[in-house]
């Protein structure tokens, strides 16, 4: 198994399954009908992302790693290592801004 093709995969996967984490809560708090739709799938709203997570992040992982052909540069695994860790601050940001927001 080509490992820098998995670690590329698998940053794109997180990245992309950050970016819809955060924005399902982020919608699931503004719109109330929502929430209770996710909450009626598994029983909480939260146990319904936390399985979205596991759908998600595999899927994407598997399906990067069938388009991606050929090798994958050095340069290509850092910049999509780089595009996790903005990911993550960007949505941290967005989650913990937005609650900042909304509650005071």
């Amino acid at each position: 198994m080509n490992q820098i093709k998995l670690t590329y995969s698998s940053a794109i996967s997180a990245s992309i399954t950050i970016v819809a984490v955060t924005a399902v809560t982020i919608w699931a708090e503004l719109a109330p009908n929502f929430k209770n739709f996710l909450a009626g799938i598994t029983g909480h709203h939260w146990i319904t992302k936390s399985l979205m997570v596991v759908i998600l992040f595999p899927l994407v992982l598997g399906l990067v790693r069938l388009l991606c052909r050929g090798e994958i540069s050095d340069s290509q695994t850092a910049k999509s290592l780089w595009a996790l860790i903005i990911m993550v601050i960007v949505c941290f940001t967005a989650i913990i801004g937005f609650y900042v927001w909304h509650y005071l």
